[in-house]
C-alpha cells in the first residue's frame, strides 16, 4: 500500500470525498533527490470535524515519513 492509497484510504474512512487530484516528482533544490508531491481538492462534510481529521491526517503522514498540508482551496 502507497501513500496515495494509505491517504485515500484515511480520507475515504472520514467520509470526505476526493474531488480531484494530481501527483508528481520534483528534485530537491539543493540535492536534486527526487521528491513526491499530491495536490488533492477534498470535500468535507460538515459534521466532520477539522481539527479532528487534520491532526488524524498529520498522523498518517508522520507513520508515512511525509508532509502533509492542509489549506482551504482557492476560489476561481
Amino acid at each position: 500500500e502507497g501513500i496515495i492509497h494509505q491517504i485515500a484510504r484515511y480520507l475515504s474512512e472520514c467520509g470526505i470525498n476526493i474531488e480531484a487530484m494530481d501527483t508528481g516528482i520534483t528534485r530537491a533544490a539543493m540535492s536534486g533527490t527526487p521528491l513526491f508531491n499530491m495536490k488533492a481538492l477534498v470535500v468535507v462534510p460538515p459534521e466532520v470535524d477539522r481539527q479532528d481529521w487534520q491532526a488524524a491526517l498529520e498522523e498518517v503522514g508522520y507513520q508515512l515519513d511525509v508532509e502533509i498540508t492542509v489549506a482551504p482551496a482557492e476560489k476561481p
